[in-house]
């Protein structure tokens, strides 16, 4: 249907990364069931609070890791059919989120694959997500040259195409704390090649070294994912008249085509003003006329982008217990800047739709160009209709045009309620009562300026194990 029609006729299945983004969901929600030991059932018009068995519990524990091992597989196919491309394949979330889920059942084996996982976090930061502006200044090198990347060596690499930005060094600190962190839980006679192969800091090391494991992830999603908006585009007719890889003599016929039925809509029709004017007619029904001797008829439509924006504001976390005597301090690192992966992702489409899209329209353009020249040739052949040839024509034209335009309207469904972010945090709580408040800093004109946006009252039942506190903030 969409070959003929439009894209909105299909189902709309979601991106690569909102698809993703559903492990997420049900891992958290199996986590948080989990950790919470009960659920919210109706009973009549009210509801009512159902206490899980342990058993239970553990059932939604599994739970969660068997989602965050079908994320993964759900990625590696990705990976398979998109190798090779600056697009995205692979997850930071799915690396960072699923490694601490993998923590909580706390046994040797669980802890090794989370290690490995942060170890597989830091190589996707450097290798994928160094497209993102969010973690590279140079992020559009970085995207241009992307397939010729692997065969510079990691250090030109560094050297040529990363700028990182605070953002990348604040996760990145944040991982190699995580993978000192477990490293010292399941291989401490690995803790001197670890500091000197990730080339970890004197600070991260002490920190390590003075602090029990963390046993507390905070999940922030912030704010709402971008809109995704229409945007014009052009298509030659001239193109649409020749096949993929033409041959010279093929060209050339395709320009004396476009130039015949540029020249008939130009002087007999009138849809359009000479050459270098304003021309409100063909601007209103998609259609742009060029200079003859230049280029020729092209074929307006639209294709959804993204209105993306710069993330602008550090955050940071505070944790006071009982006492309101501060127990924990520290940033909030960004693992899914899913503006920018948006971003990527929906230009990706548009790239894609717009040979498919541009080609099927200008032959609807054409169609309704011959038919407005069957008609005003058939009319100015009568004595009695001679006056209205070119009225009819133009009237008949524009009817088709416009229900092309309402036909074709850019495809901009996305899933609005998304988050703009996604950060992550690790503490380490002692059991106990505390209060959790965000920081959030921002340069403006020079200045910084500081919003305060407390997230209420939590607490840690044990220390031994891990919790999970998710918000959503504005």
């Amino acid at each position: 249907q969409t070959i003929i029609t439009n894209e909105t006729v299909d189902i709309y299945y979601g991106e690569v990364f909102e698809r993703s983004l559903l492990h997420f969901y049900q891992a958290l929600n199996h986590f948080s069931l989990y950790q919470r030991g009960s659920l919210l059932l109706p009973k009549g018009k009210e509801m009512m609070i159902k206490k899980l068995s342990q058993q239970q519990k553990r059932t939604h524990l599994l739970s969660a890791r068997a989602e965050v091992v079908s994320w993964d597989s759900f990625l590696d196919s990705q990976q398979e059919s998109r190798r090779g491309k600056s697009i995205f394949k692979n997850d930071l979330l799915s690396k960072t989120f699923g490694a601490f889920i993998h923590e909580a059942l706390n046994t040797p084996s669980e802890n090794q694959i989370a290690l490995q996982l942060y170890k597989d976090a830091k190589k996707i930061l450097f290798r994928n997500y160094n497209s993102y502006k969010t973690y590279n200044l140079f992020s559009k090198k970085f995207k241009f040259d992307f397939k010729k990347l692997p065969r510079l060596g990691k250090k030109k690499v560094e050297k040529n195409y990363v700028n990182s930005t605070p953002f990348s060094e604040q996760l990145t600190k944040y991982l190699n704390f995580k993978i000192l962190e477990l490293t010292k839980k399941v291989r401490p006679l690995d803790m001197k090649n670890m500091i000197r192969v990730h080339q970890i800091s004197k600070e991260t090391v002490d920190k390590v070294a003075s602090t029990p494991p963390s046993n507390v992830a905070f999940v922030i999603q912030r704010g709402i994912i971008p809109p995704k908006i229409a945007f014009k585009q052009h298509y030659s007719l001239e193109r649409a008249l020749t096949p993929d890889n033409p041959t010279l003599e093929q060209r050339k016929w395709a320009k004396v085509g476009s130039f015949i039925i540029m020249a008939y809509a130009a002087n007999e029709l009138g849809l359009f003003p000479p050459a270098n004017r304003y021309d409100p007619l063909g601007a209103e029904i998609g259609v742009r006329l060029a200079d003859y001797s230049t280029s020729g008829l092209a074929i307006s439509f639209e294709l959804p982008k993204i209105q993306n924006k710069k993330i602008g504001e550090e955050i940071s976390l505070e944790i006071y217990d009982k006492n309101k005597v501060l127990a924990y301090k520290g940033p909030l690192s960004i693992v899914a800047p899913l503006g920018d992966i948006a971003e990527e992702a929906v230009a990706e489409y548009s790239a894609a739709l717009y040979p498919k899209l541009g080609a099927r329209l200008a032959m609807k353009h054409m169609a309704a160009i011959f038919a407005s020249y069957l008609t005003y040739k058939s009319l100015k052949e009568s004595k009695n209709y001679n006056y209205f040839a070119k009225l009819a024509a133009v009237a008949q034209y524009m009817v088709v045009a416009k229900t092309i335009e309402n036909s074709e309207k850019a495809d901009t469904r996305y899933w609005s309620t998304l988050p703009s972010n996604i950060r992550i945090g690790n503490a380490y709580l002692k059991k106990g009562k505390y209060a959790a408040k965000i920081i959030f800093t921002k340069k403006i004109n020079g200045q910084v300026q500081k919003r305060i946006s407390p997230l209420g009252l939590f607490t840690v039942d044990d220390d031994k194990k891990k919790k999970i506190l998710n918000y959503r903030v504005h």
